[in-house]
């Protein structure tokens, strides 16, 4: 009865708020107690076989995690301190890498304990400040979290987990606590993190060894396999029937646990990532950054689009593939652009590649929502990329623009992309909002050029921009009054998108004056008068859509 009350809470703790329920939390404390540790297994409950852990503790971490999504639970979960030396417990042991190697159950709750320090930490405010430097302070947890990251995957197959983790916890550090993260952990870290993210080798090791793990029948699965039978035709027919159904059941079992398992390493190769945009935008961390060209290659290609997945060879005969999520490429861009020292015109040329073929006809529905959103956050950090690239060396852009393999067939024709990726994103979304603003600021760069003032203003994507950030007057100002000083992208909120596209008309009215430039749609060829009286009908179409969609 207690096991099933713990299991409803933990699917209702997300939406709840501790401070509507005095005695919560000690009451959640009690889970975790010595005395509540109990394991019996029910057998045959599952559909693979295996039995169901009934232990009180784990459930006990998860309604704890569960609750960390609001901040005001964060607070309350520090500041009950009895409760908080138990959550830290495992991660402080003395005996935590001895009991992981030894103990899947154990490694089991050392995930759930750090799922549960990092989902503290990185809480708002003074509790995540608290909480990074009671981590930092605590030497056994540090040292731990520095073993576990370098812990060989195959002593168990929860140990990939407990990577993920600790990456998180030590990211955490390194930039939260710098005064207190030394120079040798946070280059551990690093070269770890890289390793994780940018080779493959790991990967081969950890899917050759789970799939050997996972071919073994299991123990229900060996009592339920058919026995020689002696008897007549029929039992014979039979048997083989039952024999050809065990296999096809241990195939389909083998096929989704391996499916699991490649999803997993993909989330630790995403999770290095992550971890290395951040520490690469911080100015003490990006000092542990070597950016050797195997490094700077290898992330290179990451922005690839045309390269889907990771090749891992885990036997003469079989090849497993991992997918090469958008997550990957655009924490690869992110570390490319805080990088300075390497050689910039060949991975400008490789971002250019991507951002060429923007092809997002797609509408942005609920039902596609996620990819989009990815695809969006990718351009919109490429675009990043080329800013900062752009402010900080003194690269022709236009020249490598045009180096292309293969090219666009002119300066102008680059202009008709960018237009359309606004005309594609103009919907009030950090993303979105990234790229109508760097693509501003990209325009504004080529309006400076008075050969390509009446390219610019024949295509009308002045306009096409001053719509834009229209659209994105609402988001602004919700960023603004929460102080958002930079978005996600590392864009600065100030100028404002409408400032910026001011900004651009302004300067191309007056290139236009002082070139003595006098075009208007009156008095454009009839075709371009025609395709700029199509184009503005569209965007009048796209606004009423939206307006409709809202």
């Amino acid at each position: 009865m207690r096991w099933l009350a713990t299991r409803i809470v933990e699917h209702l703790a997300g939406d709840l708020n501790l401070a509507h329920f005095p005695g919560a939390l000690e009451c959640i404390s009690s889970l975790l107690d010595h005395k509540a540790l109990h394991l019996p297994f029910i057998p045959g409950q599952r559909e693979d076989g295996e039995g169901i852990d009934k232990d009180l503790l784990l459930p006990g971490l998860r309604i704890l995690e569960n609750l960390a999504h609001d901040t005001h639970n964060c607070t309350l979960i520090y500041n009950s301190k009895g409760l908080l030396s138990k959550i830290v417990a495992p991660v402080s042991s003395n005996e935590l890498v001895e009991d992981i190697k030894s103990s899947a159950a154990w490694t089991k709750v050392a995930d759930g304990s750090l799922k549960l320090v990092s989902r503290l930490m990185g809480s708002s405010g003074s509790t995540g400040q608290n909480m990074c430097r009671l981590i930092a302070n605590n030497s056994n947890a540090v040292k731990n979290l520095e073993v576990v990251l370098d812990m060989d995957m195959n002593n168990n197959s929860g140990i990939i987990e407990l990577h993920m983790q600790a990456l998180e916890v030590l990211t955490q550090l390194a930039l939260h606590d710098p005064t207190n993260t030394s120079v040798t952990t946070r280059e551990k870290l690093i070269e770890r993190a890289l390793h994780i993210f940018l080779t493959a080798d790991w990967m081969e090791d950890y899917l050759k060894d789970e799939k050997k793990k996972i071919s073994k029948p299991t123990t229900s699965q060996q009592n339920t396999l058919p026995r020689l039978s002696t008897g007549t035709w029929m039992d014979n027919h039979i048997k083989k029937a039952r024999e050809k159904r065990a296999k096809q059941a241990r195939e389909t079992r083998v096929e989704k646990k391996m499916k699991e398992v490649q999803e997993t390493a993909s989330r630790l190769k995403e999770k290095a990532g992550e971890a290395l945009a951040m520490l690469s935008s911080d100015s003490e961390a990006i000092k542990s950054f070597t950016g050797c060209d195997d490094d700077i290659y290898r992330l290179t290609e990451l922005l690839d689009c045309n390269i889907k997945t990771i090749q891992c060879k885990i036997s003469t005969t079989d090849t497993v593939e991992i997918d090469i999520n958008t997550g990957c490429r655009i924490s690869a861009g992110a570390i490319l652009k805080n990088l300075s020292n390497y050689v910039k015109a060949p991975t400008l040329r490789k971002v250019f590649e991507q951002l060429l073929p923007v092809e997002q006809d797609e509408p942005f529905t609920s039902w596609t929502p996620n990819k989009q959103c990815g695809d969006r956050s990718l351009q919109a950090e490429l675009l990043s990329f080329v800013a900062a690239i752009r402010a900080n060396n003194n690269l022709n852009l236009a020249g490598i623009l045009l180096s292309q393999t293969p090219a666009p067939d002119t300066l102008e024709d680059f202009v008709m992309r960018l237009k359309k990726m606004v005309e594609d994103n103009m919907y009030a979304t950090p993303a979105c909002l990234a790229i109508q603003k760097l693509t501003c600021e990209l325009v504004i760069e080529f309006i400076k050029d008075d050969r390509n003032i009446e390219m610019i203003d024949r295509h009308n994507i002045v306009a096409t921009l001053l719509e834009a950030s229209e659209v994105m007057g609402c988001l602004e100002s919700r960023m603004l009054f929460a102080g958002v000083d930079r978005d996600c992208h590392g864009v600065p909120l100030k100028p404002l998108s409408s400032v910026l596209s001011k900004n651009a008309e302004d300067l191309l009215a007056q290139r236009k004056q002082a070139l003595g430039i006098k075009l208007s749609t009156l008095c454009l060829p009839v075709h371009q008068y025609r395709d700029c009286c199509i184009t503005k009908y569209l965007c009048m179409l796209k606004t009423l859509e939206r307006v409709l969609n809202s």
